[in-house]
């Protein structure tokens, strides 16, 4: 594998050593069924050079990175979005098999300039489109999509902050009016989850997010590489770039302004990308899938972390780092805009449900 990443077969290991990324439990040879980062160095053609490789191993009922890295799939990925290389895939005894993949390394952390985010929501775009007609590729069954939950455990936090308003911190960010948004989007949960059914799909990496993206330039061009695919499956067209334009603690240092244009031209420049694919679909629909996907997912999932926040003080520290090093008032503030911004999407995803723009039923 280190000649491989190295292009030299005649490299030879001279040191080595492994971080764990990510440890799940024990497994084969004490490393487990995780993800860990090999370094070394290894004396070749050029001399002594350093490499580093990605090893994942997954069980055998967990295999879908694995069968997507088999599949193809990835060598069809548009122009300047790219998988990392895969040098090798190897089954062992036990079902578990052990991916070999590129160490990525990119120009940015987890602040990526709003202006990158929207160049690679049209790469997104154009990977998706490019796969909305493949009834041979949409209709395998391993590829079928992930539930999207079904949120029903959402009602009990709901009611909690909702009897929290004596926190100050609480009353900042869950105002009644946005307590009332909420709950008419969880009231109408199953409606938003049954219209995503029922939406065009494309083929989707399934967990677009800060994380999983890279930004670097090769060859004179800007390249976005896309890691962890483990979750690669059919998606209703506009549910790729939710958590990129609003997932709270990849926002946190956009100004409410930024964080506005960002929704607006990322969300612009996906149906650009669409486009480019020969996607020729109802916006309509696409629009659709991106309001539920971000009221839904990112308005609900924020709830319990408010509740958090607001009633335990030893999770105040802890919102500093993950959305942002400002005075604890300041940022629940933001919070309460962005869930504005998510219950506006509600609204609209209200809308067009009334306007007929699925066959599901109306709300």
């Amino acid at each position: 594998m280190v000649r491989a990443s190295l292009g030299d077969e005649s490299a030879g290991v001279q040191k080595w050593s492994y971080d764990v990324i990510q440890d799940t439990g024990p497994g084969q040879l004490g490393l487990g069924r995780s993800v860990y980062r090999l370094t070394g160095t290894a004396r070749g053609r050029g001399g002594l050079v350093e490499w580093s490789l990605i090893l994942k191993i997954q069980s055998d009922d967990i295999q879908r990175e694995r069968m997507t890295f088999e599949s193809g799939l990835l060598d069809e990925l548009p122009d300047d979005l790219v998988a990392p290389r895969c040098f090798g895939l190897v089954e062992k005894p036990d079902g578990d098999y052990w991916i070999w993949l590129e160490d990525v390394s990119g120009l940015y952390g987890e602040s990526w300039p709003w202006e990158r985010l929207v160049v690679a929501s049209r790469q997104l775009g154009q990977f998706n489109g490019s796969f909305a007609a493949r009834r041979d590729v949409l209709e395998q069954p391993w590829l079928l999509c992930w539930p999207f939950g079904n949120w029903d455990g959402v009602g009990d936090i709901i009611s909690q902050l909702r009897g929290a308003q004596d926190y100050p911190l609480i009353k900042r960010a869950f105002p009644p009016e946005v307590a009332d948004g909420v709950h008419k989007m969880w009231v109408h949960r199953r409606q938003f989850l049954g219209a995503l059914e029922a939406l065009p799909r494309g083929l989707g990496h399934g967990d677009v997010q800060r994380r999983n993206l890279f930004s670097r330039s090769r060859d004179g061009r800007d390249e976005t590489v896309l890691i962890d695919w483990g979750s690669t499956a059919t998606s209703p067209l506009g549910v790729e770039i939710h958590k990129i334009t609003s997932t709270v603690r990849y926002l946190r240092d956009y100004s409410m302004a930024q964080i506005r244009e960002l929704r607006q031209s990322a969300y612009s420049e996906y149906i650009a990308g669409l486009r480019d694919a020969g996607w020729r679909g109802d916006e309509r629909q696409v629009r659709l899938g991106y309001a539920i996907a971000v009221s839904l997912c990112n308005a609900l999932s924020e709830l319990p972390s408010i509740y958090r926040v607001g009633t335990e003080e030893s999770a105040q520290d802890r919102a500093r780092v993950t959305i942002g090093d400002r005075p604890i008032e300041e940022n629940m503030d933001r919070r309460r805009e962005l869930l504005r911004m998510f219950l506006d999407l509600a609204e609209e995803a209200y809308e067009l449900l009334d306007r007929g723009v699925t066959p599901s039923a109306k709300v």
